[in-house]
């Protein structure tokens, strides 16, 4: 997606950038020094999976993340098809810098060609995601009303059988059999809905 030359050529804004902050601050921790040289090394050289694995452990110093590096970052990511994290590290980089210049115009033109595709997988994500947490509290849920500890669970469970919701397969005969059990413990509304199926 994105041609190799143009990532080096980033590379080298990086070394003079980051040979220029570190020339303008003596006070830079050693291992942030180390981290920028790495990068910049590896951009130079065309080691992108390298040059992602460094910038990780950049973050994983718990310092300030330079605007250059962030949207060095979003580059590594769409070029590894890495959509989601590219669009909201865009976003991210947005966020950080007032600059309007060459960098600036080549991450909205990044964020626009990425945007409807990572968006898209973004729902798709977060459907899953929402999906998964569904299962996990139908599964609760179950185990609950099994225990015999919350007549509630019962008919949360049989509500959302009943009407195929939440993730749960829609089957009144399961509803039904949750009802009459809420009943059995004695849940006046497991009855009224057990008698109202």
């Amino acid at each position: 997606m994105f041609a190799v030359n143009k990532l080096r050529a980033l590379g080298l804004l990086v070394a003079v950038l980051f040979g220029t902050a570190v020339l303008a601050n003596s006070d830079l921790r050693a291992d942030v020094k180390f981290l920028q040289q790495q990068i910049a090394k590896d951009l130079r050289s065309g080691d992108f999976e390298q040059a992602s694995e460094h910038v990780q452990r950049f973050r994983d110093l718990d310092v300030v993340m330079p605007p250059a590096l962030v949207l060095i970052e979003a580059k590594l990511a769409a070029r590894a098809q890495k959509l989601v994290p590219a669009y909201d590290l865009l976003q991210e980089y947005f966020s950080l810098t007032d600059d309007r210049g060459a960098s600036y115009r080549s991450a909205q033109r990044l964020f626009e060609q990425i945007k409807p595709e990572a968006e898209v997988e973004k729902r798709r994500l977060e459907a899953e995601k929402t999906a998964e947490a569904w299962k996990q509290e139908a599964e609760e849920l179950f185990v609950e009303c099994a225990l015999g500890d919350y007549t509630q669970a019962c008919l949360r469970l049989a509500e959302r059988h009943r009407f195929g919701s939440h993730g749960v397969e829609r089957s009144k005969a399961a509803a039904l059999r949750l009802y009459q059990l809420g009943c059995k413990r004695g849940s006046k509304e497991a009855c009224a809905e057990a008698a109202n199926m």
